[in-house]
């Protein structure tokens, strides 16, 4: 069975008639978006401005499905189709009121249209000087940088996010530096796992580390159910696991001396279930004065 989101993405394939190029699908697929009541992907400042990994993700799915043709520059229905009418109707006008007033504009235009509009998301582009934008405009694109220096050590978790709407969190909270302390780094959920995430932050400018000595090993956390085991845990990590990380914590706080942003990664989203949280608390006592905060 395909999933709604996945409809929406062939649904618009099929408005443009079969056959979309790359940089313009996914500029009119963000303007559609953003029209949408609900968000079924979430976009990041790329090379060419607003991208969603999410929908690039389910893509190849879809390929693999028969559904699309794999074709590296353009988004292909592999046979006719009638996704259009298995969606709903104001989605469905959303779709095609964006083809016909984008569907034909020239990429000049549609770079123009998206950077001046959501200047954001053109702030990684390297391809600024095609959307024909004056100074100002231009100037509006470096006033959207991230331009945070306070010296910071945030913790974040990706359960219940997308890729992109948690690599957003790191964009704009300008952080330079990702910790994962995860003990094993790999991940069902869909760019989390190690060498695909740090990938994706490379491309971003920013620099993975991965400390699996800070980790918790699987076995440690099975059975976590209440409150208590919760504690029980965290309890049994700072007495008998943090105390020999001694050199892995001095990487953290030399990596914040140095680069200001700094976050710490695992998979809960709420701090107090995961053991980052313990890192942090250890880490703010030792060194007098260090924020923290949780994403």
């Amino acid at each position: 069975m395909i999933s709604y989101r996945k409809k929406m993405l062939l649904a618009t394939i099929e408005a443009f008639g079969g056959s979309v190029e790359n940089l313009r699908f996914q500029k009119c697929f963000f303007l559609i978006s953003n029209l949408l009541d609900k968000k079924y992907y979430s976009f990041v400042p790329y090379h060419y401005g607003c991208f969603s990994f999410e929908s690039y993700n389910d893509r190849r799915g879809l390929i693999n499905a028969g559904y699309l043709l794999k074709n590296e520059k353009k988004w292909i229905l592999s046979k006719n189709c009638n996704f259009l009418s298995e969606i709903d109707l104001q989605d469905k006008e959303h779709i095609l009121d964006i083809k016909k007033e984008y569907g034909a504009m020239s990429k000049r235009a549609l770079l123009y249209k998206i950077y001046s509009d959501y200047p954001y998301y053109a702030i990684n582009s390297e391809i600024v000087e095609k959307a024909g934008l004056n100074k100002k405009e231009k100037k509006s694109i470096l006033n959207e940088k991230p331009k945070q220096k306070e010296r910071c050590l945030f913790t974040i978790g990706y359960e219940g996010r997308s890729i992109d709407e948690y690599l957003n969190l790191l964009i704009k909270n300008n952080i330079k530096i990702l910790c994962d302390v995860r003990k094993n780094p790999l991940s069902r959920k869909y760019g989390f796992s190690k060498r695909s995430l740090q990938k994706k932050l490379i491309e971003l400018n920013i620099q993975y580390l991965h400390i699996p000595n800070l980790g918790i090993s699987s076995q440690l956390r099975k059975n976590l159910k209440s409150e208590q085991d919760y504690k029980n845990l965290f309890s049994i990590y700072t007495k008998e696991i943090l105390p020999f990380g001694k050199s892995e914590l001095d990487i953290i706080i030399n990596n914040l001396n140095s680069n200001r942003r700094v976050a710490l990664t695992c998979f809960e989203v709420e701090p107090e279930k995961c053991h980052r949280h313990c890192i942090s608390s250890t880490l703010q006592k030792k060194n007098r004065g260090l924020t923290i905060e949780h994403l």
